[in-house]
C-alpha cells in the first residue's frame, strides 16, 4: 500500500511541476531552528525564506494555516487546514511531501539503521524501536516526543 501512496504521489508531483503555471520553491526549516525555536516559529520562517527566494514575486500567498508569513510584503490569506479547502495548497502540500520524502529517503543511505526508505521518519513502531535500540542519529529532532527520551 505504502509503495501505491508513494508511487501516485510522485505522479502528481511530476504533473504538478510538468503541466502547471506554478512557481515552486521548497524551503524546510533545520533541525537547528526547530529545536531553537518551535516546530510553529522555524516553519513560518521557512515559508517566508522559500517565498522571498522565488524567481518570480507572485500577487498573492495563500498559507496552509492560522498564522500568517512574518517579513513578507506580499498580500496573503492563511487558511485552517488549506490543503484539505483550497486545490493549490492542497499541491503545495504534495510537492513538500514528495521533497520531504525524497531526501528521507536519501539519509537511508547514511543511517540505514532506521529504515527512512520505509518509514520517511514518521514516528512509526519500526521506527521508534531502532531510536531506542541505536539512539536517535544526528538528523533527528532532539526535542521531538520518541527522540528526546533516548538522548544519552
Amino acid at each position: 500500500w505504502s509503495i501505491v501512496i508513494m508511487f501516485t504521489s510522485g505522479l502528481l508531483f511530476l504533473g504538478l511541476m510538468l503541466y502547471t503555471l506554478v512557481y515552486v520553491r521548497v524551503f524546510f526549516p533545520s533541525r537547528v531552528d526547530i529545536e531553537t525555536y518551535n516546530i510553529h516559529t522555524a516553519s513560518l520562517e521557512a515559508m517566508a525564506i522559500a517565498v522571498k527566494r522565488l524567481n518570480t514575486i507572485p500577487d498573492f500567498v495563500l498559507v496552509d494555516g492560522l498564522f500568517p508569513i512574518k517579513d513578507i510584503s506580499i498580500p496573503q490569506l492563511p487558511i485552517i487546514k488549506g490543503d484539505q479547502l483550497s486545490v493549490s495548497v492542497a499541491a503545495a502540500s504534495i510537492v513538500a511531501k514528495t521533497v520531504r520524502d525524497s531526501i528521507m529517503s536519501s539519509y537511508h543511505n547514511t543511517f540505514p539503521c532506521y529504515n527512512f526508505i520505509k518509514n520517511k521518519g514518521y514516528g512509526t513502531k519500526e521506527h521508534l524501536t531502532a531510536i531506542k535500540q541505536f539512539g536517535p542519529s544526528p538528523i533527528h529532532r532532539k526535542c521531538f516526543k520518541g527522540v528526546k527520551e533516548y538522548l544519552k
